[in-house]
């Protein structure tokens, strides 16, 4: 089976929210979003697991219909989607009762709720958010129920405040595959069948290095994972040294000279030194 595993989306972020282009960013990461689906139509995968925090806050009626609307448009993906701490079911959320596409599954339950999905031969396990911490180990003691289908896991958590996790308990409890989100730097653990897909794009200047999604396959048998960076932008760091004979003119150009290798369309952190 193929999948695409994304999740800490965030629409309706404004990263750099103090500066000029923070409108920009905001609109760049609806168009991050729409560009995985468009891709997807274009090179189809059996199952999108979207493992959290979709939106950066409650989203507004019409912002939960135009994602409703681009999901769609893969109508023979299916979609699995939970909501994490930034868009927790919270009373009024416009997710609570939300009529999805015939191929979304919306995981709305605070506890433990396993879909059956069986034209995939999958199961899925996973939990919604009601609030937007939760100290408790809540996935620490699942076990899955038939062993012969291709069990996935959908969590969105990992530190204290957020849903600890204790990846050997993960590793031992028969997932195929556990889809983790909350974490917004990417991170694949094959050997133990799981990965952090890390956000779609960045979200603030903490957020440095790529940023993009999880390609995967799984079988019964084998799991295969590979990042794909799919950002418009990313935070990337540069070391500059300054010598006592430099003029500004000269460091003018080099810095120019720098950015345009490291891609001029990042956003920088400059470390000046000398």
């Amino acid at each position: 089976m193929k999948f695409i595993h994304t999740g800490d989306i965030h629409l309706g972020a404004h990263p750099e929210n103090k500066k000029e282009w923070a409108a920009k960013r905001g609109d760049e990461i609806w168009e991050s979003f729409e560009r995985l689906i468009k891709k997807i139509k274009m090179q189809p995968v059996d199952l999108l697991i979207i493992a959290g925090d979709m939106f950066h806050r409650q989203p507004l009626l019409r912002e939960v219909r135009e994602v409703d609307y681009l999901l769609s448009t893969i109508p023979d993906t299916k979609i699995v989607i939970c909501a994490g701490n930034h868009d927790a079911i919270k009373k009024g959320s416009f997710y609570d009762g939300f009529k999805w596409s015939e191929n979304v599954i919306f995981i709305d339950d605070k506890n433990i709720t396993k879909v059956d999905i069986p034209e995939l031969n999958t199961c899925v396990y996973g939990l919604s958010y009601h609030e937007t911490e939760i100290q408790e180990n809540l996935y620490d003691h699942i076990i899955v129920e038939d062993i012969d289908k291709i069990n996935i896991l959908v969590a969105h958590g990992g530190d204290e405040k957020h849903i600890p996790i204790s990846k050997k308990k993960l590793a031992m409890s028969g997932f195929d595959y556990v889809a983790l989100g909350h974490i917004h730097k990417p991170e694949m653990d094959e050997k133990n069948r799981m990965a952090y897909c890390g956000s779609l794009e960045p979200i603030d200047m903490n957020d440095m290095g790529e940023r993009g999604y999880i390609y995967g396959e799984v079988t019964k048998n084998s799991l295969e994972l590979e990042f794909v960076p799919f950002a418009k932008r990313i935070y990337k760091e540069i070391d500059f040294q300054v010598t006592t004979t430099a003029t500004n003119m000269e460091i003018r150009h080099r810095l120019t000279d720098m950015i345009e290798e490291n891609g001029k369309d990042n956003m920088f952190k400059i470390f000046f030194s000398g």
